[in-house]
């Protein structure tokens, strides 16, 4: 009898002994598949919700874009839905050889696919262009990504800067919606187009203020944009806000397509 109780208990020793050994490798396994899950990023900034509560998001956002400016290379997140899914937009901007001045970059945070903001000019109108990290104009579907901010020639009418700034950000949220795809909610483009243009505005009066750049003295004598505009844009209330967003909207979907 104690032959077979000594043997049982050597036989739990042994099974314990192999757990107890095999734990280290366990653990082991344990981190390795933790470290190889994606990591889940809190936006800064996230985009859902009715209109209004979208408004107000964009509202909030000027001493965001102007930290930003402030301190180049450091990146702000946006969340967006795109095809019910949310995702990320990392915004930031650079100084690099890609410009003579700090440039607006975004970043789609799942692919890591870049497009660097410059200013251009398009005959008698100013630019946007999506160049990758090798400057080179970003092609999608054999579109050429650049696009001139000029309004319908058939409205004969002298623009204010507000005019401008929002006639910039409907052309910039119909550029979003061919480069992160045609996926994205319109209304939520028109929101990520209101926060990134007016940082990229922003971008070109502090820059026109510091710097002799004549494509920004330019585009700065025919827009009239200064850093009052911007804040003037910036103290509408959510309910005119959330009346530009569907305006932009209403634009983008006139011309996707």
């Amino acid at each position: 009898m104690n032959y077979l109780h000594n043997k049982i208990n050597r036989r739990r020793f042994i099974a314990s002994a192999s757990i107890i050994s095999a734990a280290p490798f366990l653990k082991s396994c344990e981190n390795f598949i933790s470290s190889n899950e994606p990591k889940t990023i809190q936006p800064d900034i996230v985009l859902e919700g009715s209109e209004e509560q979208i408004a107000s998001t964009c509202k909030e956002q000027y001493s965001t874009i102007k930290f930003l400016y402030d301190n180049q290379r450091v990146e702000k997140t946006i969340g967006y839905l795109d095809a019910r899914r949310m995702k990320i937009l990392r915004i930031s901007f650079r100084k690099d050889d890609l410009a003579s001045y700090p440039h607006l970059r975004l970043v789609k945070n799942e692919s890591g696919e870049a497009a660097n903001i410059l200013w251009g000019s398009e005959g008698l109108y100013p630019s946007i262009k999506f160049v990758d990290d090798n400057g080179k104009l970003i092609t999608i579907g054999g579109r050429k990504m650049e696009f001139a901010i000029k309004s319908n020639p058939k409205i004969v009418k002298t623009l204010s800067p507000i005019d401008w700034l929002i006639l910039g950000i409907k052309i910039f949220a119909f550029a979003l919606v061919i480069w992160i795809g045609a996926g994205i909610v319109k209304y939520v483009a028109a929101a990520i187009a209101f926060i990134a243009f007016n940082a990229l505005v922003i971008g070109l009066v502090i820059a026109g203020f510091s710097l002799l750049i004549s494509l920004i003295e330019w585009i700065l004598s025919i827009t009239g944009w200064n850093t009052d505009s911007i804040i003037t844009l910036f103290n509408k209330t959510i309910r005119e806000l959330a009346d530009i967003l569907l305006e932009i909207q209403a634009f983008i979907l006139s011309n996707i397509g």
